[in-house]
C-alpha cells in the first residue's frame, strides 16, 4: 500500500514539473491515437537492416533470455529509428516534448508452460509500469515476425485502463485489448506504459519473440544516455525524473 502511494505521488509530481519544464508551448500537439489510445504504430519509411541473430543470449530465466548488443548496434538503432525514420521529431509535434533515451534493451521470450502460467517471467501478466511519469514512453521495434502466435503484446487503451482493475485482468473477465503485430523491422510501437495495461503474450510452444525496447523520458533536448550498451542488460530505470542527468547525455544529431 506504502509503495503504491509513493509511485501515484512521484507520477503525480514528475508528470506536474515534466508539462512545466520540458513541454514546448509552441508545438502544435495533434489528438492521435498516442493521445486517445495510449499507443500508435508506425510505419518504418527508411529500413533497419540490423541483424542480430548472431548475438549473445544471455539467460534470465527459463522463458527469457536478454540479447547483448554491441555498442555499434545499438548507436545504430537510435540513429536509425529517432533520426532516419524521424521518430524523434514526430514525437515531437505530436506531445511537445524533447525526449531523452535513457535504456534500451533487446530480448527473446518463449512459452511459458500452464504450469507457470501464473507466475511472471518476462511481464506476461496485466500491469502498468512504474513508477514513471504519464509522460514516460516506451518503443518497441520488432526484431522478428511478431503475431499472436509467437506472443504479440497485448495492451488496453487508457479509457479502458481506468475502468478495469488488473485483478479483472487476470481472472480473464475482460477482452478488450490489442495487439502489435508486425513484420520483422516494419513498425515501431510506441506505448504509454503507466496509463495503460498491458502484458508480453505467451508463445506458442517452440515459437519465440525477439523485440527491441526504448525508454524515453521528457528532457530539455533530444539525447541518449552516454550508457546505453553498458546498462542494457540491467532493470530499466525507476524514478526517471532522478537520472535525467546532464553528465550523462549525447545529444542526437537531428536533421
Amino acid at each position: 500500500m506504502a509503495k503504491n502511494l509513493i509511485f501515484k505521488i512521484y507520477s503525480f509530481l514528475s508528470t506536474l514539473i515534466e508539462n512545466s519544464i520540458f513541454k514546448n508551448s509552441n508545438s502544435f500537439a495533434l489528438k492521435n491515437d498516442l493521445f486517445i489510445e495510449g499507443f500508435q504504430s508506425i510505419s518504418v519509411t527508411k529500413p533497419i537492416n540490423i541483424d542480430t541473430n548472431e548475438n549473445e543470449l544471455i539467460k534470465v530465466n527459463p522463458y527469457l533470455a536478454k540479447i547483448r548488443l554491441s555498442e555499434k548496434q545499438i548507436n545504430d538503432f537510435v540513429q536509425k529509428v529517432f533520426v532516419e525514420n524521424n521518430v524523434a521529431d514526430y514525437l515531437f509535434k505530436n506531445t511537445g516534448f524533447n525526449y531523452y533515451i535513457i535504456h534500451i534493451t533487446a530480448y527473446e521470450t518463449e512459452h511459458i508452460p500452464e504450469n507457470d502460467s501464473k507466475k511472471s517471467f518476462y511481464a506476461n501478466q496485466w500491469h502498468k509500469d512504474g513508477p514513471y511519469s504519464k509522460n514516460t514512453l516506451k518503443i518497441i521495434l520488432p526484431l522478428t515476425d511478431i503475431n499472436n502466435d509467437n506472443g504479440a503484446m497485448q495492451i488496453c487503451s487508457i479509457s479502458n485502463s481506468r475502468k478495469i482493475s488488473k485483478y479483472l485482468f487476470n481472472s480473464n473477465i475482460s477482452k478488450e485489448y490489442s495487439m502489435f503485430e508486425s513484420k520483422k523491422l516494419e513498425k515501431i510501437f510506441i506505448f504509454n506504459p503507466h496509463l495503460c495495461f498491458h502484458r508480453a503474450g505467451n508463445p506458442k510452444k517452440t515459437m519465440k519473440r525477439r523485440q527491441l525496447v526504448f525508454q524515453i523520458n521528457p528532457s530539455f533536448s533530444w539525447s541518449h544516455n552516454a550508457y546505453l550498451y553498458e546498462t542494457q542488460l540491467m532493470m530499466e530505470p525507476k524514478f526517471p525524473l532522478f537520472n535525467n542527468k546532464l553528465s550523462n547525455k549525447i545529444k542526437l544529431k537531428l536533421d
